[in-house]
């Protein structure tokens, strides 16, 4: 299971599917705990494939299976920020604000600051979608001080990024003088994840990055877009590629509106 949770984060889906598969054999009938884990990761895979109803009916299925006693607690916390994460991808905020706060809770409960970090850095994402800023930048603010000590690089590198990205879409909102700082530290989670070969993240930063750039009327973020959109679909990202086709299409249209515009004036 390990193996396949790290090729997972390495961006290897076809490695980390099949290692899924072969868990979801080997616990049926021995552990309903593994099975549902390993079950949620294919989910994962589906969801980074940008197919969302898909992960989304596998997510609901696996916390439908029966639970045992107060052990399991963890890992149906982890089912449950992963559903959280697809969630704000399918533009149902409040359903992703829910699942994340009750997997903050339940690591809270457990004492696990690394999880419960992460869990709070989707629910910093959540609220921002849900037009929550200063509940946003508060829970992003938060899950950075959990991994300020810890060890975990995952974990802070994943912090790092959605609290970037929150502070980012709040600058941009209302200190725009920042930007160029959000900017960069976007930059750096991007380079940290690359080296420390995390592409999904590293992948999800630059898409931050230069969504933000792109709003901004940053030069060259529409190019930069498109070569994000280009890597993704080439490692079978395709909900990071589609997230920066899309981005970068309405780009591409603003700018050509822009020019149309100014020769006629």
């Amino acid at each position: 299971m390990d193996i396949a949770y790290i090729l997972r984060l390495e961006g290897d889906l076809g490695g980390a599917e099949s290692a899924y598969k072969g868990a979801t054999v080997s616990f049926r009938g021995t552990s309903l705990a593994g099975q549902a884990v390993s079950r949620a990761g294919l989910a994962a895979i589906a969801w980074y494939r940008g197919r969302l109803s898909e992960a989304s009916a596998e997510y609901q299925q696996t916390l439908g299976l029966p639970s045992g006693n107060v052990e399991d607690d963890g890992y149906i916390a982890d089912i449950r920020l992963g559903w959280a994460r697809l969630c704000v991808d399918q533009g149902v905020p409040e359903k992703a604000v829910l699942l994340a706060q009750q997997a903050v809770g339940t690591f809270n409960r457990t004492k696990r600051p690394d999880d419960e970090a992460r869990a709070r850095a989707v629910l910093a994402e959540a609220l921002l979608a849900n037009g929550a800023l200063e509940d946003a930048a508060a829970e992003a603010e938060r899950a950075a001080m959990l991994v300020s000590g810890g060890e975990g690089r995952v974990a802070k590198l994943f912090v790092s990024a959605a609290a970037a990205h929150v502070t980012a879409v709040i600058d941009q909102k209302r200190n725009p003088q920042n930007l160029a700082l959000d900017l960069h530290r976007l930059e750096l989670v991007a380079s940290q994840a690359q080296s420390l070969n995390l592409l999904p993240l590293a992948l999800e930063a630059r898409l931050a990055r230069d969504t933000i750039a792109l709003n901004a009327n940053r030069p060259g973020s529409v190019a930069e877009l498109k070569a994000l959109q280009s890597e993704a679909r080439s490692r079978g990202l395709l909900l990071i590629a589609k997230k920066a086709e899309a981005v970068a299409a309405n780009g591409a249209v603003y700018s050509a509106a822009t020019r149309s515009s100014a020769r006629n004036h």
